[in-house]
């Protein structure tokens, strides 16, 4: 595990370890059951191109995220649903696979954003453009009110057990979008100085 941003009593971390990955897998599989996700087999697997984020509150796990990268073909697991999509820029791309808290986390602002945040600034180190993951309408909306702006590009197909959309979002547009909010909001003000390590 390599902590990655601390606040308070919480913390960012890049997952290193199988035993790390399999813990939070196996968390994401809680969620999934608890929500009503139908992920079949995907988080029993482990690709070699995934990364995972865990979110760590008071020494417990409390969620993460699972980026994955384009395999050698230039194409991500969405690609099992919207076949058809086609990227300009494959390489410069990365697909959310999954981002999710444990039910006693949820609600708790700085938890979810510090992981957006350190993903944001992981995608800014790689040079990544943009990045994919799927939404349900709701969600799309959710996302879209707290400022990510997201963009359909795969019509609602099922995915999960829900049918969702396949959404891209432009790396530098949300960095844009969250400096745009920290203007009026003392709360996107603070991801802000994390983005940027301001003390």
């Amino acid at each position: 595990m390599e902590t990655i941003h601390t606040q308070g009593t919480s913390e960012i971390a890049l997952l290193t370890e199988a035993g790390e990955v399999k813990t939070l897998l196996a968390l994401f599989q809680e969620v999934a059951d608890e929500l009503g996700w139908q992920p079949g087999e995907w988080l029993a697997q482990c690709p070699s191109n995934s990364l995972h984020f865990g979110t760590i509150d008071r020494g417990e796990l409390a969620g993460g995220l699972q980026i994955v990268l384009p395999d050698s073909a230039g194409r991500f697991p969405c690609h099992r649903v919207w076949a058809d999509l086609e990227l300009p820029n494959p390489s410069q791309t990365a697909h959310i696979t999954i981002l999710a808290l444990g039910a006693e986390y949820r609600g708790r602002e700085g938890l979810f954003w510090s992981l957006c945040v350190e993903m944001w600034r992981y995608c800014v180190a790689q040079k990544m453009e943009a990045v994919l993951l799927e939404c349900t309408p709701p969600m799309l909306k959710l996302y879209r009110r707290i400022g990510w702006p997201l963009r359909v590009i795969g019509e609602l197909r099922m995915h999960w057990g829900e049918e969702c959309y396949l959404c891209q979002m432009q790396v530098l547009e949300f960095a844009g979008s969250i400096l745009a909010r920290a203007i009026r909001s003392s709360v996107y003000r603070e991801l802000v100085c994390q983005a940027y390590r301001v003390a």
